[in-house]
């Protein structure tokens, strides 16, 4: 839900003074929920998240649950700028694989 990630943005920024952006967060509630969870019902207790994301492409989501605003890295700084493009593809691979050959290669 929205209230866990909020939740789940603020305890990492309480308790581990990391910023951590919404997709990231859904992650790791996740990977706390499952370890919760009896020996018995999991698997395997090793689990992993990568947040791939910076929390300041998400300022807007992040900055009111961590009460800090993350800084715009040198990387990000043109980010907010560029133009907004979206492609609409079927949800069919081969589509997608010769729309990103078409696009991109060489």
């Amino acid at each position: 839900t929205d209230e866990i990630t909020t939740e789940t943005i603020s305890r990492f920024s309480r308790e581990r003074g990391m910023l951590i952006e919404q997709h990231g967060a859904v992650a790791l509630a996740a990977v706390h929920e499952y370890r919760q969870l009896p020996p018995e019902a999991t698997v395997n207790r090793l689990t992993v998240a990568l947040e791939t994301a910076h929390p300041a492409k998400f300022s807007e989501v992040v900055t009111p649950a961590a009460g800090v605003e993350p800084a715009v890295p040198e990387s990000l700084s043109g980010l907010f700028e560029l133009e907004e493009k979206i492609i609409s593809l079927e949800g069919d691979y081969n589509d997608l694989k010769e729309y990103l050959l078409s696009s991109f290669s060489g």
